[in-house]
């Protein structure tokens, strides 16, 4: 089992600075971490891969898959760069729920208000939702070698 963390980000340095201080305080052991910086106007130099323009979240999400895959990650985690863990252990909860793709979203914006996806309930104790928004996917590589990436 490896673990692999690839964050995306777009024109948020200081975002993204801090976030990384913080995946690296909660990696798990043994873990890869990687940045994507989708063509920022001031590429930022801590990035792995840098576009040289804008190519979209499908692009960038397939190439944080890309490097997490060459890597031999058997659990890859695509993050938003605004996104973090803030507990140790975090990633059991993906890994052992028995799902193979899951996303970490919301049912409320940071204003309070709803983000308008329908609720759809639960099953084994993970909550659905119709067109989920969500800033963390969880996939496991068989996930990605049956189907591929985004569109």
């Amino acid at each position: 089992m490896k673990i692999g963390i690839a964050i995306t980000t777009y024109n948020r340095p200081s975002v993204i600075a801090h976030s990384i201080q913080q995946w690296r305080k909660y990696l798990p052991k043994g873990a890869v971490l990687v940045v994507v910086d989708d063509g920022s106007d001031e590429p930022f130099k801590g990035a792995d891969y840098v576009f040289p323009s804008n190519a979209g979240i499908a692009a960038a999400k397939n190439k944080c898959i890309e490097l997490l895959m060459d890597k031999g990650c058997t659990h890859l985690f695509l993050a938003d760069s605004d996104t973090y863990p803030k507990v140790n252990d975090w990633h059991k909860l993906y890994i052992n729920s028995g799902a193979k793709h899951l996303c970490f979203t919301f049912p409320n914006l940071s204003n309070g208000r709803p983000n308008g996806r329908q609720y759809l309930g639960q099953r084994n104790g993970l909550a659905e939702y119709g067109s989920p928004c969500g800033c963390m996917l969880y996939i496991h590589r068989d996930i990605i070698e049956k189907i591929g990436g985004f569109d």
